[in-house]
Order: C-alpha cells, then sequence, then structure tokens
C-alpha cells in the first residue's frame, strides 16, 4: 500500500499526541485491556490492509496484552507507551483518512503502526522469543 497521498508529518504529530494520552490508560488496566482488545478486533478484521505488517501486528498486540496482564514486564516504558500511543491512532476512526473509506481508510494507519514497529523491533523480538519459550514450556 502506497503512501504518497498521506500527510506524514500529520500522521506521525497525532501519533506523538497520543502518547499523553496512552500514559493515562495505562494507568487504569481495565481501559488498557479494553484498548487491546479492541485493537485485535480491529486488525483481524482489516487484516487486507496490514498484510506487510499483520504477523509483527498481531505480535505487538500479544506483547501489550501479556503486559497488561502483567505475564510480561521485560519491556521499557517508552515501548510499552509507544505501542499503546500506536493503538490509539488505529483505533481513532477519524485520523488523516478516515477508517470508513474502504481500505484507503487504513493507509495512515498502516503507516503509522509500521512506525511503532520499526521504534520497538528489539524489544518485539526479545518478546517473541519469550513467548515461543512459553509455548514450548506449555507442551
Amino acid at each position: 500500500m502506497k503512501l504518497k497521498n498521506i500527510d506524514k508529518e500529520k500522521a506521525i504529530r497525532m501519533f506523538e499526541n497520543s502518547k499523553n494520552r496512552a500514559y493515562e490508560i495505562l494507568k487504569d488496566r481495565e481501559k488498557s485491556k479494553k484498548l487491546v482488545n479492541d485493537a485485535l478486533k480491529k486488525a483481524r478484521q482489516a487484516k487486507g490492509p496490514f498484510n506487510e505488517i499483520f504477523d509483527d501486528l498481531i505480535l505487538m498486540l500479544y506483547l501489550a496484552k501479556d503486559y497488561v496482564k502483567g505475564d510480561y514486564r521485560e519491556v521499557s516504558a517508552g515501548t510499552i507507551v509507544t505501542i499503546v500511543a500506536g493503538l490509539i491512532y488505529f483505533l481513532t476512526p477519524l485520523d488523516i483518512i478516515p477508517d470508513f473509506i474502504p481500505v484507503v481508510g487504513y493507509i495512515d494507519d498502516a503507516f503509522v503502526l509500521g512506525l511503532v514497529i520499526r521504534q520497538i523491533r528489539v524489544d518485539l523480538d526479545k518478546y517473541r522469543i519469550w513467548k515461543l519459550k512459553q509455548v514450548d514450556e506449555d507442551e
């Protein structure tokens, strides 16, 4: 999906502005759980536009879910705030390109989530290893 026609600077500013709200949401476990669950549901419903980042997006969502549950805490506060800010942007229906516009409405979301994934790559890879170990232990 090409990002030529979106205002990337504005999308980044909106994402950065979401960080203050992310701090507030992270103070409330129930709000945090709801945010992550809503994002998981939306990601699964809108998989197509996120093909390039879908696996990392789902992994990032499970990282957030395990963090909120208290099962995984090997991540910096900056990383978790970045994830939650990205999810806030993703769940905001009226962002740079409104989500109700079929397919095109997710271009800016894919752009912002791709930025988040690149920013948290090291922590995401560490989480992937941890998650695989959890699966091995359960078998």
